[in-house]
């Protein structure tokens, strides 16, 4: 159901030189209203023209984050497409009348990207992960995707968040050309990261896809499709790793769906914050 009367709290905005892509505002945040094919398209048209940029794939627990961070906020609004990642964000687009939009995840688009650039010639980057992992990651998906040209594979030391650039290491990938720089640091870490080099590697998009590095490589299980396709996925992620996402599934996670669905009531019905309906 569409609100009445009410705006959807959707805007376009190009980020393409002519290519336009949808946002559907939820609580504030950016999200493009977007589906793989779509993605793939856009990104297809950003490196065409080689104008660099990042992208940030927002699940309800980022989502958040960003609302509570200005920072963080503005590195949204900055970049070149924000992901549906989640379906609660999905669910919502969809309320707001965007019946196109669809999940499009970290793990999924590696996949689908690595796949569609092969025959286009994309030099992939691998930045990010435990000791090793980008290497290997670089490994798997060169076999899954026959021809896949890898740009270069790093996993750099642990260190904390920070919003400075970092001169050497972007200067090292800029060297080596390449199209697609993906990201796994976690988040809002490579959020951070990709705002402050993405300057620094003119030509490059950068794509912040954090766990989807341990799936791939199987450091972490990923859920079966059908547990991904109900929206529960989160669940899965929650009993392997109780101790350091409890937060986010327990709390944030909640808390989103309620003042999400507050939202999209006030827009609908045309609330007011007093609680009674606006005239109509």
């Amino acid at each position: 159901m569409k609100p009445s009367g009410q705006t959807t709290g959707t805007t376009t905005r190009s980020r393409l030189d002519g290519e336009a892509a949808a946002v559907c505002r939820i609580l504030g945040i950016p999200i493009s209203v977007i589906n793989p094919a779509s993605a793939l398209s856009l990104i297809d048209a950003g490196v065409r023209r080689r104008q660099g940029g990042y992208i940030c794939i927002r699940e309800t627990a980022g989502l958040m984050l960003a609302r509570q961070d200005p920072h963080l906020s503005e590195i949204h609004e900055r970049a070149f497409m924000v992901t549906p990642d989640g379906m609660p964000l999905v669910w919502f687009g969809r309320l707001y009348g965007h019946h196109d939009m669809a999940r499009v995840c970290g793990p999924d688009l590696i996949d689908l990207l690595c796949a569609h650039g092969v025959e286009r010639k994309y030099r992939h980057y691998f930045f990010g992960g435990g000791e090793g992992v980008a290497d290997r990651l670089a490994k798997i998906l060169s076999k899954l995707h026959p021809g896949l040209q890898v740009a270069g594979a790093e996993s750099p030391p642990f260190r904390p968040i920070t919003t400075e650039a970092e001169p050497e290491t972007a200067a090292r990938i800029a060297t080596a050309a390449p199209h697609i720089v993906w990201v796994g640091l976690g988040s809002p870490k490579q959020e951070y990261w990709m705002s402050a080099n993405a300057p620094h590697i003119p030509g490059a998009i950068l794509i912040g896809v954090g766990a989807a590095f341990n799936f791939h490589t199987g450091e972490v299980k990923r859920a079966p499709r059908w547990v991904q396709k109900t929206g529960f996925e989160w669940a899965y992620r929650f009993s392997q790793e109780p101790a350091r996402l409890w937060r986010r599934y327990l709390i944030m996670a909640p808390h989103f769906m309620l003042a999400a669905g507050w939202e999209w009531c006030r827009k609908c019905y045309g609330i007011t914050r007093g609680g009674g309906a606006q005239p109509r």
